[in-house]
């Protein structure tokens, strides 16, 4: 008995072709929404968070830096209103970092915002607090760490030249004889 193999005509191979390339055509659709849906997600949560975080830390980083030039005019003018002022900007300084605290619950730095906000040092930090600055300020005379002794004195000429010398017409008129 003979075999009978149907052959496709070139119209159906074509809507064949068409019909491969039409699904593939959606499923790269697909897959560049659904990566379209995940970086919108990103970058919401990006502007809820990190941007929260860029601003408060801008806050704070003036509010320090508002408290040191209050405490400086103190020491000069010893007026009462710039001690008030002080820790007014102590008190906006914890008062933003309690907004840190509540905003990150989800954030690694949850732990340790709060223990901050306590003692006014993160649990591993070695360095001072952020709001250690003491009231009334004290002036402190910062040692200066002793002058390395020149190896010939001020004003003497080196006997040895970086540069070759220059000798006659090319000489300049600044140039050591």
């Amino acid at each position: 008995m003979p075999t009978f193999q149907r052959r496709f005509s070139i119209v159906q191979k074509l809507i064949a072709s068409y019909a491969v390339v039409i699904f593939l055509t959606t499923a790269a659709l697909v897959f560049a929404l659904l990566g379209l849906y995940s970086q919108n997600r990103t970058a919401k949560e990006i502007a809820r968070t990190d941007l929260f975080v860029i601003s408060a830390t801008y806050r704070l980083r003036e509010s320090l830096s508002a408290q040191d030039r209050f405490a400086g005019r103190y020491l000069i003018l010893k007026s009462g209103e710039f001690k008030d002022l002080f820790n007014q900007r102590q008190s906006e300084f914890m008062t933003i970092l309690g907004e840190l605290g509540r905003r990150g619950n989800d954030q690694p730095s949850a732990t340790w915002l709060p223990a901050m906000k306590s003692t006014g040092r993160s649990p591993n930090a070695s360095s001072p607090p952020a709001t250690a600055t003491p009231w009334p300020p004290e002036r402190t005379r910062t040692k200066l760490p002793p002058a390395s002794t020149p190896s010939r004195p001020c004003g003497a000429r080196s006997s040895t030249r970086s540069w070759p010398r220059r000798t006659g017409a090319n000489r300049p008129r600044y140039a050591w004889p």
